[in-house]
């Protein structure tokens, strides 16, 4: 069967049943419930809804991203575009960004599940797209926008079309290959890992088939990825290559990408992984861990001996991901594992309700029932009241706008770790006045210092705080136990 965008949705039509739109429709409410108040929206959220807010009045349209965790190295500028239309079409709330979102994430649940349907069968993909909708951990992800929270999706989209360029010998799948590929990287550069065991694929696909039409694929997927980083190309062509050089110098000198790996550390990168797909109590885990491990056996010796090369290559990244993570000394956050996590789910379920054996079906059924019981008990949007975040955001802004007489203004935090770009969304939506960049060396008119703690305000080292001329303390006064000092040049204030 020759691969093309058209057969995967004619197969679809032909699975598509009323089971489908019961996931659909769970996984939707679950995403969309009580979100307004379960939606995060701290100073990275704020940081990007003021670029997705330049974006959607064409002011500005960058050609880098948000920056990486570990040095100056630069994200791809793709999540701005994919959500700027959103925060237009919300009228500038930033709850659109968080609803677009959650939207996003059941469109692809549908998206992922049309293509476990292609290789498998309507048994596992739904089973598969039951598994995403009840997931606690991308559930949370999907109430709010952060630019690793649609990873999951994407990558899997990769592996797909990855896997049909080589079964299939076809470019366009080549193409799709390189260009999600390439939009993965901008969601988070760790899918860069993945890079090993796909380039293993390529390298023995070209040696099996010896034939010089395999090239044609692989050259377009180049093609595809080039298109879809071509804005961080540009961006690096016209900055002296700083975002290579800063990406190669993190690589030489960075303590976070020196490598150590020991059979402990493997297993740790095991373990935590699994306690991020499959939240079990820690005080069972023995038994839980025991279950996944023979149901990972299971799945294996099914597609082996179904000759299914699409779950095995699931399998190969995901245990090459794991092996490659390891090797990395980072802090193994929830979504470092984004680039897998699907692909877990994928071989977990593949060998549930399997087979004509009664008492296996019925242990497939109590696994899953299982699996939804333990998300479930994580579903605290349901019964209880969120922490408002978006909401109080745009309160303390409102509270902190009319203190603001001229601009430029400039905010700083004390301690400094703490964010401020939230507040700044809202007061560039309610004032005229220019707001400064928090990396501007212009002197501001007016400086407001928001204190989260007992401080001594204008004796801050920060460069913002140290470098304000002529200190003088106008005013003091508190919004939801952060005390705020407005700082003018004392000589302005003497002459006025």
């Amino acid at each position: 069967m020759r691969f093309h965008i058209s057969s995967i949705v004619t197969k679809v039509r032909k699975q598509f049943d009323a089971r489908w739109l019961i996931i659909i429709a769970i996984a939707a409410f679950l995403r969309l419930y009580n979100i307004s108040s379960f939606a995060t929206f701290l100073g990275d959220q704020g940081r990007d809804a003021l670029i997705m807010q330049d974006i959607a009045t064409l002011r500005h349209f960058p050609a880098i991203g948000p920056p990486t965790s570990v040095g100056l190295v630069y994200m791809g500028p793709f999540f701005y575009y994919l959500m700027a239309p959103f925060l237009l079409i919300a009228n500038f709330n930033p709850l659109g960004l968080a609803i677009g979102t959650a939207i996003l994430s059941v469109l692809a649940i549908i998206f992922v599940g049309s293509m476990v349907v292609y290789y498998t069968n309507k048994k596992t993909a739904l089973l598969f797209m039951l598994v995403l909708a009840f997931s606690s951990l991308l559930i949370d992800s999907a109430k709010y926008a952060w630019n690793p929270n649609l990873l999951p999706y994407f990558a899997f989209a990769t592996f797909f079309f990855y896997y049909t360029m080589l079964r299939e010998n076809n470019h366009i799948a080549g193409f799709l290959t390189g260009l999600f590929f390439g939009f993965s990287i901008q969601l988070h550069p760790l899918v860069l890992l993945t890079i090993v065991p796909l380039g293993l694929g390529v390298f023995f696909n070209l040696f099996r088939t010896k034939s010089k039409k395999s090239y044609i694929p692989i050259l377009t997927s180049l093609v595809g990825f080039i298109v879809a980083i071509s804005p961080l190309i540009i961006f690096d062509l016209r900055h002296d290559f700083i975002n290579t050089q800063s990406l190669l110098t993190l690589f030489h000198t960075n303590s976070a990408t020196k490598i150590s790996i020991t059979l402990m550390s493997f297993w740790q990168t095991i373990y935590s992984l699994l306690q991020i797909a499959i939240p079990f109590p820690s005080q069972f885990k023995i038994i839980a861990l025991s279950i996944i491990a023979y149901i990972l056996y299971l799945s294996v010796y099914r597609a082996i001996r179904e000759k299914n090369i699409f779950i095995l290559m699931h399998f190969g990244i995901l245990i090459a991901y794991i092996l490659l993570f390891t090797l990395v000394k980072v802090e193994k956050f929830p979504h470092y594992y984004g680039s897998v996590i699907l692909s877990l789910y994928l071989v977990l379920i593949y060998p549930l309700l399997y087979g004509t054996c009664t008492k296996c079906k019925v242990g497939g059924i109590v696994i899953i029932c299982a699996y939804i019981i333990i998300n479930a008990l994580r579903f605290n949007f349901l019964l209880s009241v969120g922490s408002n975040q978006i909401q109080r955001a745009k309160d303390i802004a409102h509270e902190i706008a009319p203190h603001i007489t001229k601009g430029p203004y400039q905010l700083a935090t004390i301690p400094f770790v703490e964010a401020d770009e939230h507040y700044r969304y809202f007061l560039s939506r309610e004032l005229n006045h220019r707001q400064l960049d928090e990396r501007s060396l212009e002197q501001p008119s007016e400086l407001f210092i928001l204190c989260f703690e007992p401080c001594k305000a204008t004796d801050d080292a920060q460069w913002v705080i140290a470098s304000f001329k002529d200190k003088h303390i106008q005013e003091k006064f508190t919004v939801q136990n952060i005390t705020i000092y407005k700082v003018v040049h004392k000589r302005a204030t003497i002459l006025k």
